[in-house]
């Protein structure tokens, strides 16, 4: 009896790479919106009053896959054009302040921690700004505001089952 066939042999190591690169470039696709959308709202949900604009400009998200930087991104667009200072009150420690600028340098020094799997890690990285999240008094009258620890609870709060979610403030040296 003649038959005709078409036979398929899948190379399985083909195939596995194949599903594996399409998995995560799908994965670190919805990591970065999810980056995004939670540093939006975590510049929106902040309590203190944003005067010059350096603040804002200095958030930053960064996701990083096996230990590599793969995409970061800031908040807005525009960037501040005023001048902002850390301790504008005291002239002996007073040092002037870009918040993109100290964004950028952010994610350049980054150095991933994981290497096997996905790390997201967002950053003010406005100096004053871990002053502000570590409370600071200044004439008598103490001072604390979220920065980012009320998205940090949120976050927590979704995410710790499924990852390690940690949280650290660093406020500046002299």
């Amino acid at each position: 009896m003649a038959t005709s066939k078409t036979r398929i042999i899948l190379k399985l190591s083909k195939f596995r790479k194949d599903l594996l690169d399409k998995l995560t470039k799908d994965q670190t696709a919805r990591l970065i919106k999810y980056a995004t959308d939670e540093l939006n709202k975590m510049v929106e949900s902040k309590e203190f009053h944003n005067r010059t604009g350096h603040a804002q400009d200095s958030y930053v998200w960064l996701v990083c896959h096996n230990g590599r930087k793969t995409a970061h991104g800031y908040y807005g667009a525009k960037q501040a054009r005023g001048k902002s200072y850390l301790h504008e009150w005291s002239p002996d420690i007073r040092k002037e302040v870009k918040g993109r600028q100290a964004a950028a340098a952010f994610v350049k020094s980054y150095q991933p921690t994981i290497t096997k799997g996905w790390e997201i890690v967002w950053c003010a990285a406005a100096p004053y700004l871990g002053y502000h999240e570590n409370g600071f008094s200044i004439r008598g009258k103490h001072y604390h505001f979220n920065v980012m620890s009320q998205r940090y609870d949120e976050i927590k709060r979704t995410l710790e089952p499924k990852c390690k979610v940690r949280f650290e403030v660093n406020p500046p040296q002299y």
